[in-house]
């Protein structure tokens, strides 16, 4: 039998090791989700039985049954709304990539410099329109053109290495536009 106090403690030692790491982000907390709702739920069950030990021969069984459901009802639906609430914030916060491209008329050409970062929300803009890079301070790598050949294979254009890919970052001038270039139609 696994005792309580290991996962317990695992999630507090988790938190005093990234609580002191300079660079915090909620990519390091998603390992420990599980724990964190596992001690929740622990400390739900130990305030019931904390208030059954303290009510016991005061009040009736009924009653101190009927508070311990009440509290967790009570927690389950507060934690649904705080849930809810943050879903709904996040959806609202990030969805500017899912409609930034959605007034451009096709066909167009959208330039993308210091924001390559929203080349993803590329696959938003409409047909016929495509997603170019142009020189910025950035100088890494930016991402390539999936192959557009007439192959039969479904999945022809995702297998292939883009021309003008390296594993070292180093900036490829072949993915660039200079300002003013015609693009094709």
């Amino acid at each position: 039998m696994v005792r309580d106090d290991l996962p317990l403690a695992s999630i507090y030692f988790w938190l005093s090791i990234f609580s002191f790491q300079p660079h915090k982000e909620e990519r390091f907390m998603y390992v420990i989700y599980t724990l964190i709702c596992y001690n929740a739920s622990q400390a739900i069950e130990s305030s019931a039985i904390l208030i059954r030990t303290i009510s016991i021969g005061r009040l009736p069984t009924s009653v101190i049954r009927g508070s311990i459901n009440a509290i967790r009802l009570g927690t389950f639906l507060f934690y649904s709304l705080v849930s809810l609430a943050r879903i709904l914030a996040i959806v609202r916060a990030y969805e500017a990539s899912m409609v930034i491209y959605e007034n451009i008329d096709p066909p167009s050409t959208i330039c993308l410099a210091k924001d390559w970062y929203r080349f993803p929300s590329s696959f938003f803009i409409p047909t016929r329109s495509q997603a170019v890079f142009v020189k910025s301070a950035f100088d890494g790598l930016l991402p390539g053109k999936f192959y557009e050949g007439n192959d039969t294979n479904w999945r022809s254009g995702t297998w292939r290495v883009p021309s003008g890919m390296n594993n070292q970052n180093k900036e490829e001038l072949s993915h660039l536009v200079s300002p003013g270039h015609k693009i094709r139609s």
